[in-house]
């Protein structure tokens, strides 16, 4: 019974993965052949030619997301300490005045 079980699932994941990869893949081929065929080569080039610009374009305007989640948890970690030692010496602060 077990065994019967472990194919079932074998062939329902199998299913899953041609719905999520095989038939967008096939859809793109299909469409990519009749937009061929309306078009023709030239068209099918400056139309690649536009999507690769615009894929360079947007990749230069977007932020690098990296480098500013970095600096944001640094000035955070300097924050968190600075505010620690402002607390566990609030009151010799106090006494002696805060000079900068």
């Amino acid at each position: 019974m077990r065994m019967a079980d472990d194919v079932r699932d074998f062939a329902e994941n199998v299913a899953e993965a041609f719905e999520f990869i095989g038939a967008p893949l096939l859809e793109m081929v299909v469409f990519s052949l009749s937009l061929r065929s309306i078009l023709g080569g030239r068209g099918m080039l400056c139309i690649g030619l536009y999507l690769f610009g615009g894929l360079f374009v947007v990749k230069q305007c977007m932020p690098d997301y990296k480098t500013l989640i970095r600096r944001e948890s640094e000035v955070e970690g300097r924050f968190k300490f600075v505010h620690a030692r402002v607390r566990s010496h609030a009151e010799s602060i106090a006494f002696f005045g805060a000079r900068h």
